[in-house]
Order: C-alpha cells, then sequence, then structure tokens
C-alpha cells in the first residue's frame, strides 16, 4: 500500500509516503511553494519534491489535512493532476465518534484530531498530545477513546515575532535555551521570557490537566518542529513523535481501507 499524506500547516506542508506500518519518507515543503504555484520555477521545485518523496511508482490514495483551507483545494487540484489520485480531504467528520462529546467540532483543527488519533493508536488511552507548531496546541483523548478538547496557545516563533514586530528596539530572535534564569543583556532576557516562559506554561498545563484526570495513567506525547527542543526543558514529555499528524493520516487510511472507521 503506497499513500500520499498531507498536512497543510501554517508555515510548511508536511508530506509523506505511508505503507501498511509507517511512514516510508516525509518531506517538509514552504507553504509558500503551493502559493505561489502559478510561477514555473515554484511549480518545477514542488514537482521534484514530491515525487523524490513519493517515489514514480502508482499510489493507492491521498489524504489531505488542512489548517489553511485557501491552500486545501490547491493541493487536492494538485495531486489529482500532477499525481493521478483522488485525495481525501480529513475533517472531523472522518473521526465522529471521537469527538462525540465535543460542543463544536466543526471548529477542531484537522491536525489536532489526525495527532490525537495516532497518539491514542501508537501510545496508549489516555493521552495528551502536544503539538508544537505555529500554535501550541494540547489534545486530551480520553480511556475511551474520545477527544475531551485541549489548549491553544502561541508558539515560540509567535513569541519572538511579536516582540520583535511590536516594539521599536527588541531584535527578532531564533529559539535557544538560556544560560541562565536572570538574562544579563537584553537578548538573553528574551530568551528567559520566551522559552523558559514557554516551557514553564507547558509544565503548568500538563500538571493540571493530569490534576483533571485524576488517577489515571495518562502518557504525553509531542510532536511538531520544535518537540525534541522543548522536551529537553520538560522531562514531563514522555515520547517525541515529530510525525504525528501524518501517522493519524496514515491510520485514519488504513482503517477506512479495512471498514473500520
Amino acid at each position: 500500500m503506497r499513500i500520499a499524506l498531507v498536512d497543510i500547516g501554517n508555515t510548511n506542508v508536511h508530506v509523506g509516503l505511508g505503507s501498511e506500518k509507517k511512514i516510508q519518507r516525509q518531506v517538509d515543503i514552504p507553504k509558500s511553494f503551493w502559493v505561489g504555484l502559478n510561477e514555473e520555477n515554484n511549480f518545477k521545485r514542488l514537482r521534484s519534491l514530491l515525487w523524490k518523496c513519493l517515489g514514480d511508482k502508482p499510489l493507492d490514495g491521498a489524504v489531505v489535512c488542512s489548517v489553511v483551507p485557501s491552500l486545501t483545494p490547491i493541493a487536492k487540484d494538485f495531486l489529482r493532476e500532477e499525481l493521478g489520485v483522488r485525495p481525501i480531504e480529513f475533517t472531523w467528520r472522518c473521526a465522529r465518534q471521537m469527538v462525540q462529546g465535543y460542543k463544536a467540532p466543526a471548529s477542531i483543527g484537522a491536525d489536532r484530531l489526525a495527532s490525537a488519533i495516532a497518539g491514542a493508536e501508537l501510545y496508549g488511552k489516555p493521552v495528551l498530545v502536544i503539538g508544537f507548531g505555529t500554535a501550541v496546541t494540547f489534545n486530551l483523548v480520553d480511556a475511551n477513546g474520545v477527544f475531551l478538547g485541549g489548549v491553544i496557545a502561541p508558539g515560540l516563533d509567535l513569541g519572538f515575532r511579536y516582540l520583535h514586530e511590536k516594539t521599536a528596539k527588541l531584535p527578532l530572535l531564533k529559539p535557544a535555551i538560556p544560560k541562565d534564569v536572570v538574562g544579563m543583556n537584553t537578548q538573553d532576557a528574551m530568551l528567559v521570557g520566551v522559552v523558559l516562559g514557554h516551557a514553564f506554561m507547558v509544565k503548568g498545563l500538563i500538571k493540571a490537566i493530569k490534576n483533571r484526570m485524576g488517577r489515571a495513567r495518562m502518557r504525553v506525547v509531542a510532536t511538531g518542529g520544535y518537540a525534541s527542543f522543548i522536551k529537553t526543558l520538560v522531562p514531563e514529555i514522555d515520547a517525541v513523535h515529530p510525525s504525528l499528524v501524518l501517522e493519524g493520516l496514515r491510520i485514519f487510511w488504513i482503517k477506512r481501507a479495512a471498514g473500520l472507521r
């Protein structure tokens, strides 16, 4: 089985080749490549990256998960025209049983649900999946496999960007682990505020959510671009799985093909 898995995020589009057992290959493509498909260079680079990841053998299907509605039809059309597959769009309707108790299921990001599916399948239930991307999301699944909700907060890059854009003198920094809890210059002070502040927020929310779940043994799994970075500061995270959203799409496809959805 060869399935194209596409996760359209706010910064990058993550593409993977899925099989029955795992994700065989993955490539992360800047969102700008898809937005500017009418430019010949972008079109050629995108097609080259996709063929490098997915290969030239026929695909059995494709699943698209998106948090950028304007890009969804562009990606689906490209997959249909260039790869010859008719993609399925993964939405909350693909996980009706999981979101049965959620008040506004249509408002849930598809990436959150996909990562929750993979977290529950690969790490057991209950599970707390934390996605570290443009935003940081906490996604809680109970012992019965029901999505209970979660938390959405600004991600690391947003913190640094906001400080830079909304002030006259603060520089734009990249995340790094500060040397001390007290910054002795402006840059170190920003690192403490954004990076350690982010880590302490994550620690505090994990503790609060665990308290809410009572005695239930709950694993905490991190995914996304900054998952490994934050894990060094937050030992409460039990495991890191960088491609959990793509895994969720793969698992969804397999269960759908087997009639288990």
